[in-house]
């Protein structure tokens, strides 16, 4: 059992932002809503994805933010908390129900339920983090991008206290990173798609790490 105070919390949120402008980016936080999505939008080669599209859901801001990342005052990437109260559904009929409906509107395809039975307890208030973006010339450092999903985490708990669970889905050439970001679960191929995937994959890895509200952090 690992405790974590909000006091912490703070602390370690200002120790990541601190590393991450060393290597001369800024960070800011910003709700999931239009404003977001064109500045999104803006940076080179980066299509905001279906599930975090504030144009596909009606994002209040408790519910959703990005850290935009900055250089010289000018948007080079970001990324993206979803918050979500899955009650007393499992997290597999939600995955595959939400996941058809932003994928196939009009019935041509489905995402199947997913197998989440090795991950115990997995449900409940969950986080889903998603849409990491750097432009190529901002990628060249690792220690970056660890600093850049530890402050999201961190973010996250603070929005969040409440929240039981983080996850994401991670390519396969990306999966030896979970550990890395921060997460400490991971489920090999957690999807099956039917139709047009729009760059998903079956191939996908789903990395999960398990909360319990702020001062009670299991890991």
């Amino acid at each position: 059992l690992k405790m974590i105070s909000q006091l912490d919390c703070v602390r370690y949120a200002a120790l990541c932002t601190d590393r991450i402008e060393s290597f001369g980016v800024d960070v800011e936080q910003v709700p999931n809503d239009e404003t977001a999505m064109r500045r999104m939008e803006q940076i080179r080669d980066y299509t905001v994805s279906r599930p975090l599209s504030s144009r596909m859901h009606d994002f209040t801001e408790p519910h959703s933010f990005w850290l935009f990342l900055k250089k010289d005052g000018r948007d080079v990437g970001g990324v993206c908390a979803k918050y979500m109260d899955l009650g007393s559904e499992s997290f597999g009929s939600y995955i595959s129900r939400a996941l058809t409906r932003q994928f196939f509107p009009k019935g041509n395809g489905r995402v199947s339920s997913i197998d989440t039975s090795r991950i115990t307890g997995l449900g409940g208030r969950v986080v889903y983090l998603g849409d990491l973006f750097l432009e190529h010339e901002q990628r060249g450092s690792a220690e970056q991008v660890r600093s850049i999903m530890h402050l999201l985490f961190l973010s996250s708990l603070l929005k969040w206290p409440d929240l039981d669970w983080i996850y994401s889905f991670l390519r396969n050439k990306d999966v030896g990173k979970a550990h890395f970001y921060g997460f400490t679960e991971n489920i090999p191929t957690p999807l099956s798609w039917s139709g047009n995937k729009d760059g998903r994959s079956n191939e996908e890895y789903l990395a999960t790490r398990l909360w319990h509200p702020m001062g009670a952090e299991h890991a």
